[in-house]
């Protein structure tokens, strides 16, 4: 590895250390710095992008795209900076927040090859990170969800305790963690449970791997979200149902994985059971809005074809973020809906219009494809795995959005997948070649053989 090779490595690792702890620094470390830690990860990772594209760094592992897939995301990448310049925008700042929303984490595209040697080096550096991002917001998310409101613990961004969210009859605090706001914490979770499934299932045998993962699974419920145990439930069942087929997973490898998930949901039932009673509680109290919401997840899009049109009203239009970029001005007059828009869908066609949520949509479908071609048909164990660590982020992506308005832990690990199976791809590609010459080789003896009888 090269020293620009180990800049952009370390590059990385600082990115993700930011991203998981950068809400703790907000709250608790530099709290009059809030926003320049905020935008601190961000302003690293396009800096590495920049240094990789300008100093000519070679890559350490091949990458590749599918074709289709290379299409589908030039298109949509080129919408939406064409949307960035959108009159019914209020100014290019908000152009350039949104065009971060949509496009900046794609630049784990570029910087994983750099940075990974293969495709078994990527396991090992999950694996031995796992224990260092996981086991501090799970301890401190665990303090949180049993300390009253007013103690420092559950301090919010700006020391604002009126936004802090309770689940449940007891009033439990929905935590946050070491993140700014409890939708980071919750893609955390689901995040840790699903990698951490994946490592368990790719043959991990370190005993505090194997431990965090079930206590990542057993403090589930301590987000007070109903959509992270279904994510965790759904996308972990899809992963063993994928390794089962692919071959990857043996079935007493499955058995182990279903009984520490089973232990793991006992012993959380007997020591969390308040707060699995307030998860209850807070599902029971509003099964119809979460009904209504797994539809919406989905379908809010058509609500807004109407009014967006085919071109809709501008990259970073229904960003939260926009009104901190116009004062002065009513945050978000310059939609005809106002402040009427909640989930990716939808916003995706206020942005972009009914033009950019089909190119959207053709993507997150051919990125989806290419993970199920590679887990189908991997010409190795390893890309099998990889496609099967893939499957439920890119599905996850189908239905809901590939993280565009999500927690920064959703977005990141969408496009760290895609950049993962390019290598996958790349490996597959490979074997492939090698395989030719070998079955040109065999063909070429018989053909002898047969002269020879003749």
């Amino acid at each position: 590895m090269t020293g620009q090779q180990r800049f952009i490595a370390y590059g990385l690792i600082a990115f993700v250390l930011l991203m998981t702890f950068d809400g703790a620094i907000r709250k608790w470390g530099l709290p009059g710095a809030q926003q320049v830690i905020f935008i601190l990860k961000d302003v690293l990772l396009l800096g590495l992008l920049g240094y990789a594209l300008t100093s000519g760094v070679k890559r350490l592992a091949p990458s590749a795209m599918p074709a289709h897939v290379q299409v589908a995301m030039a298109a949509y990448f080129g919408w939406v900076v064409v949307q960035g310049f959108n009159p019914h925008l209020p100014n290019f700042a908000v152009a350039l927040l949104g065009m971060k929303a949509h496009l900046l984490y794609a630049a784990l595209i570029v910087l994983m090859p750099i940075a990974t040697r293969s495709l078994a080096d990527v396991g090992r550096i999950l694996a031995v990170f796992y224990p260092i991002l996981v086991l501090p917001p799970l301890v401190i998310g665990i303090a949180q969800v049993f300390s009253p409101a007013d103690s420092i613990l559950n301090r919010q961004i700006g020391e604002d305790l009126e936004a802090i969210a309770y689940f449940g009859e007891a009033g439990l605090v929905r935590v946050t963690g070491t993140f700014s706001y409890i939708s980071g914490m919750a893609a955390f979770l689901c995040v840790a449970a699903l990698v951490g499934v994946w490592l368990v299932l790719s043959g991990v045998r370190s005993l505090l791997v194997i431990i965090l993962v079930a206590l990542t699974i057993g403090t589930l419920p301590m987000s007070g979200s109903r959509a992270v145990l279904t994510i965790v439930v759904a996308g972990a069942g899809l992963m063993l149902a994928a390794a089962l087929a692919a071959g990857v997973l043996s079935l007493g490898r499955a058995t182990m994985m279903a009984a520490v998930a089973g232990l793991a949901v006992i012993l959380s039932g007997l020591y969390f059971d308040s707060i699995w009673q307030a998860l209850w509680q807070r599902f029971s109290d509003n099964a119809d809005e979460g009904q209504t919401r797994v539809v919406t997840a989905f379908g809010n899009a058509f609500d807004y074809f109407e009014v967006a049109g085919p071109l809709g009203f501008g990259t970073g239009a229904a960003n939260l973020g926009a009104p901190a970029l116009v004062p002065g001005v009513t945050p978000f007059s310059w939609l005809p809906v106002g402040t009427q828009f909640e989930e990716e869908a939808g916003r995706i066609v206020l942005e972009l219009g009914s033009i950019g949520w089909g190119l959207s949509m053709l993507l997150r479908i051919a990125i989806l494809a290419w993970v199920l071609q590679l887990v189908v048909s991997g010409r190795s164990r390893a890309i099998r795995l990889v496609g099967i660590l893939a499957l439920p982020f890119a599905a996850l992506a189908l239905y809901q959005g590939q993280g565009v308005f999500a927690a920064t832990y959703q977005a990141v690990a969408f496009w760290f997948v895609v950049a993962v199976v390019a290598m996958a791809e790349a490996e597959q590609r490979r074997l492939a070649g090698s395989a030719r010459p070998a079955r040109e080789q065999r063909e070429a003896v018989r053909m002898a053989v047969r002269r020879g009888r003749s």
